[in-house]
């Protein structure tokens, strides 16, 4: 946490009359041919991005397509960790259902006596 009077050195903060000031990074909007606005046009979500047409699709790429590698790379990461996750799980649950199945098995017998 940062003190009072050292607010100003620490990493990330930002007073409150400085959350509305333009970023010194920050350039014009730039155009394309078809006028369509490249920095305000997001890239589809996943919902969107699998009803689309392929026409649309390929438009939209051709518009930015930094932008719909780097979706296709965030996608690609998701993916690995969803299988990474769901492999994880499935191993547990396995491993409980032995466990679970055995007890059962044993409280039976023992119940047989």
């Amino acid at each position: 946490m940062c003190s009072k009077d050292r607010r100003d050195s620490c990493l990330g903060y930002r007073s409150p009359r400085d959350s509305f000031a333009p970023s010194p990074q920050a350039r014009p909007c730039t155009y394309r041919g078809s006028g369509v606005n490249i920095r305000t046009l997001c890239f589809r979500n996943r919902e969107v991005l699998l009803e689309a047409d392929e026409a649309d699709l390929v438009r939209d790429v051709g518009l930015d397509l930094h932008k719909a590698e780097t979706k296709l790379r965030k996608i690609r990461e998701r993916l690995q960790s969803v299988q990474e996750w769901s492999a994880t799980q499935l191993e547990q649950l396995t491993a409980a259902d032995a466990k679970l199945s055995a007890a059962i098995v044993a409280a039976q017998l023992s119940g047989q006596r």
